[in-house]
């Protein structure tokens, strides 16, 4: 069975970007249908900050079936743009982002991204998300390994949060700042779901 494969993009945006924002958000056309189950990105609002779009690959094999396609090249011209901008991209196996809890997280007022560039937190990690999970304010987190052998980011902690402010207990408080100070990358954002 094929396994869906989000492809995360962090990019900084252009002047371009910010005047016309829905311009480099992926077009609609049916056959990107056939690749992609969904569309997520961040707000608009944010000046020159780091945003985020991901792209909800239905599998790897359909990615690249798709990308061979011409209409992938009038769909994903926005897409390769802001590649090109790009300071983390990377696709992750996560659960199903059309899974009632990736889609809790990524419905979050507030959805942190945490990038690791080891593996040492594999065998642990499920020991760490039970601990989150038991903050109030936590809505849940997922953890996804890296495809590509070659990114440095081998692995991201997805948590959504209902507040600001996500830790009011000392044991997850002192697990939040650990995990918080090995990560390489840190990113917190509103998200937006973009119909395809």
């Amino acid at each position: 069975m094929p396994c869906e494969i989000p492809e995360i993009v962090w990019f900084k945006p252009t002047q371009t970007h910010i005047d016309n924002p829905a311009q480099h958000i992926l077009t609609s056309v049916p056959e990107a249908k056939t690749a992609v189950s969904n569309l997520w990105y961040s707000a608009y609002g944010e000046k020159f900050e780091e945003r985020v779009m991901i792209v909800n690959w239905k599998s790897k094999e359909l990615q690249k079936s798709f990308m061979a396609t011409p209409a992938y090249v009038s769909w994903g011209m926005p897409l390769i743009e802001l590649t090109s901008t790009a300071a983390v991209v990377g696709q992750y196996h996560l659960p199903p982002p059309s899974s009632d809890l990736v889609l809790s997280i990524f419905r979050s007022p507030l959805t942190e991204f945490l990038y690791f560039e080891t593996e040492i937190f594999n065998d642990t990690i499920g020991e760490y998300m039970n601990v989150l999970q038991g903050i109030g304010s936590c809505v849940g987190c997922v953890w996804g390994e890296c495809v590509e052998e070659w990114n440095p980011y081998k692995g991201v902690l997805i948590v959504g949060w209902n507040a600001d402010a996500p830790v009011h207990n000392t044991q997850a408080e002192r697990l939040y700042r650990y995990l918080v100070a090995n990560c390489a990358k840190r990113w917190s954002k509103k998200l937006s779901y973009i119909p395809i």
